[in-house]
């Protein structure tokens, strides 16, 4: 009849389940890289430690092969987050009960002196009373006596106040210490990018606004380099996520072993670009700059079988201008940085250099780019196309 309709082929079915699994895994090796990415230091582990096994997982999930279950241990790693969930937990727990106990320290160091201080007190008013009826009943004696005998309890009063203030004291400066060295770490923690430790982009936004604010004051003006790790998708299509997790921490800690001075700051811009800024940073500081941080990249070699990983990177410098805010500024330097993407790679291009004439000078002419014309960029450290 023509309403009965065909029933469906079995092979689309058996297709649209095994496509629906797929994704199931896919998401499912997606939640467990971003709990990774996410992570924090534990009792046992420290953040990159946990970042790593959940990466492990990740991958275990997808191993051997689209509807395959070869390789997948779907009990040990219900174990492992769960054993995981619960250590964060206690972590956690334990964080926040130091913090309670440092309030209730304080809370339980007032109350006890201000119970003292009423008791002190009180005992005072009840003197007093007897030293004015002492002095109606003009008796010498007695009121000598209870006269002596509020100067005696007022003296011990204060006293044992004092006493009680400096232990008070003692203990809530040792509790405020303890929270102090708590929160530094738990700041500079959260500064840091959980992969390379170098600071993360919340702290580079915050370090260049501050730079943006205070670079008319600076005899020369700072410099911000972008540097970009070269074909690093290939990198990591090529030979996995963990391995171009290796290459990023690579990277970051050449460059912060090559700029060491407290004043530089080194962070992870996003994926495989990294941010530097230098402060008091001339033309020829510049092209000394750029060339240490290609050069310190170049001698990478990262194991990975027969062929080791070489990695290099290209960089774009660019200084801070009149009128710059952090967005302009990085946009010169971004653009300085794909201008040596496009044109091979494996090296840096500069941006040219705004020279501002001093005050009360001519303004004519004042503003131009030092040592070359204008809308022109250096390139420094060029290496042949068939270079690594």
């Amino acid at each position: 009849m023509f309403w009965k309709k065909d029933p469906p082929a079995q092979g689309g079915s058996a297709r649209t389940k095994r496509d629906s699994g797929d994704e199931a895994l896919d998401s499912l090796g997606l939640v467990l890289r971003v709990l990774g990415e996410h992570a924090f230091d534990t009792d046992r582990l420290e953040a990159r430690d946990v970042r790593e096994l959940f990466e492990d997982w990740s991958s275990r999930v997808l191993i051997g092969g689209r509807g395959e279950e070869k390789g997948r241990d779907w009990g040990g790693l219900r174990r492992f987050v769960t054993e995981h969930r619960r250590e964060e937990s206690e972590y956690v727990r334990r964080a926040v009960g130091d913090l309670r106990e440092a309030v209730q320290s304080f809370a339980r160091c007032v109350t006890r002196g201000m119970t003292a201080d009423q008791d002190d007190d009180s005992g005072l008013r009840v003197q007093c009373a007897r030293l004015s009826q002492a002095a109606e009943t003009n008796d010498i004696e007695l009121l000598r006596e209870q006269a002596a005998r509020m100067v005696d309890l007022t003296s011990r009063a204060l006293e044992r106040r004092e006493a009680r203030h400096e232990q008070h004291v003692q203990i809530l400066s040792e509790q405020l210490r303890k929270l102090q060295s708590e929160l530094s770490t738990a700041r500079e923690s959260a500064a840091r990018d959980p992969l390379t430790k170098l600071y993360n982009r919340a702290a580079l936004d915050a370090q260049l606004e501050r730079l943006v604010d205070l670079g008319q004051l600076l005899g020369k003006p700072p410099c911000v380099m972008m540097v970009d790790i070269d074909h690093f998708k290939a990198l990591n299509d090529t030979h996995g996520h963990v391995m171009g997790d290796n290459a990023l921490r690579e990277v970051a800690n050449c460059l912060q072993r090559s700029f060491l001075r407290k004043e530089d700051f080194v962070a992870r811009y996003g994926g495989e670009e990294f941010s530097i800024l230098v402060l008091d940073c001339d033309e020829a500081g510049a092209e000394r700059l750029t060339q240490r941080v290609l050069e310190a990249i170049r001698q990478i070699s990262i194991p990975a079988g027969a062929s080791p990983i070489r990695p290099t990177v290209s960089v774009g410098l660019a200084w801070l201008q009149r009128g710059d805010t952090p967005a302009t500024w990085i946009d010169r330097a971004d653009a300085a940085l794909y201008r040596a993407k496009h044109s091979g790679r494996n090296r840096a291009e500069i941006s040219p250099r705004e020279v501002v004439a001093p005050l009360g000078e001519e303004r004519r002419g004042s503003l131009r780019p030092q040592g070359t014309s204008q809308g022109s960029a250096r390139r420094v450290s060029q290496r042949p196309e068939g270079s690594p």
